[in-house]
């Protein structure tokens, strides 16, 4: 049998055609699907914090805060296609800027196209925070603010009303309060609050409350009541010895038994009251006291209803010995009267009427005192 010859160039064209017949085209994908959305706060100026994106099927939702100017968002975002686009135009994760101010009612549209040129269009709903954002967070004096302290006094916050104590003997008529809050203006008595430079008088703040209005992007407002008292006064609070002479009387009950002694000790600052039994059945009851000096009277008056407690139904705090009122003055009592608080100078001579210690006559005790 004869062969005839084969050219070399055929079987390399038969080869081919066997790979060519062998060899399939890879499939295009079909992957067109967004899987993170969101707004950050870097490449955002008109946020303070991210914001996050929900992926619900299709639609995206994200709620930014009240006020945010969404004309220019930048979106971050992570998807399988080969590209995005919205509103024909090419968009590029963590770089592209689109107004969202509308987005709210129809939704910004991204198509995101596969490799096989299918697409899937996804809306963009950006929402807006309707909370209302009126609070304080945080409230203080500062020392460094107000030469009248020697420390920070931090306030305390609960609800809409903030509590503060300054050490006793504090003057609250111009204090600066440093503070922090969530809305976009603060006034109080109609006047504009800044952190750390505004001068208020919270003198009478202890009781009714010093209001600040906090003012919201929506306009809606707020008010906090600022109370400001004093802390409990302490010994040195009424100064050292005045160089005065303590003086001492007895009281009597009211069949001509002695009761008690009673000494009112000069200080610098003001003067002690001390009240000793001397019978079993001593007491005295609901004192009503006054101090006189140079032809005014300047009243103080002493319940011991309140126990180490400044207020301005005395003047004064009970330092030591019985806290309440009438049958417990069975025990020695002493009460710390303070001169700024009873508006008298304690460098001039006074008078100290107790109207419930008796002499042996009954008339009031009345103590003359020289510094």
């Amino acid at each position: 049998m004869r062969f005839r010859h084969i050219s070399p160039k055929y079987f390399l064209i038969a080869f081919a055609l066997v790979g060519l017949i062998g060899c399939k085209a890879e499939p295009k994908k079909t992957t067109h699907e967004i899987s993170s959305f969101s707004f950050l706060a870097a490449t955002n100026a008109a946020l303070s914090a991210d914001v996050q994106g929900t992926i619900s099927g299709t639609t995206i939702t994200l709620t930014v805060p009240y006020g945010t100017d969404q004309t220019a968002l930048v979106a971050t975002f992570d998807h399988n296609g080969v590209s995005v686009t919205s509103g024909s135009i090419p968009q590029q994760s963590g770089v592209t800027a689109n107004d969202f101010s509308s987005s709210s009612i129809f939704g910004n549209i991204y198509n995101v196209a596969a490799e096989d040129n299918t697409s899937v269009l996804y809306y963009v709903n950006v929402l807006v925070d309707a909370t209302k954002t009126h609070e304080f967070s945080s409230f203080s004096f500062l020392a460094a603010k107000n030469t009248a302290l020697s420390s920070d006094i931090k306030g305390t916050i609960s609800g809409t009303t903030i509590t503060a104590a300054v050490p006793y003997g504090t003057s609250r008529t111009g204090l600066i309060a440093s503070f922090e809050h969530d809305g976009i203006s603060v006034t109080s008595g109609g006047v504009d609050q800044k952190s750390g430079v505004t001068v208020n008088d919270f003198s009478s703040s202890e009781t009714l409350g010093k209001i600040y209005t906090v003012t919201a992007e929506d306009a809606g407002t707020a008010w906090h009541s600022v109370k400001v008292s004093e802390t409990a006064p302490t010994a040195s609070t009424i100064g050292a010895l005045s160089g005065g002479s303590a003086v001492t009387v007895i009281g009597y009950g009211l069949f001509g038994a002695q009761e008690s002694t009673v000494t009112v000790t000069p200080y610098t600052k003001g003067f002690k009251i001390k009240f000793t039994p001397v019978a079993a059945g001593a007491f005295i009851c609901s004192l009503s006291n006054s101090v006189i000096q140079s032809g005014s009277q300047k009243s103080f008056n002493v319940t011991a209803s309140i126990t180490g407690l400044p207020s301005t139904i005395y003047n004064g705090y009970i330092e030591s010995g019985a806290s309440d009122t009438c049958a417990t003055y069975k025990v020695e009592t002493v009460w710390t009267i303070f001169s700024d608080a009873v508006e008298f100078d304690p460098t001039k001579p006074y008078t100290v009427d107790l109207s419930d210690v008796d002499a042996a006559n009954g008339v009031n005790q009345v103590i003359s005192i020289t510094p």
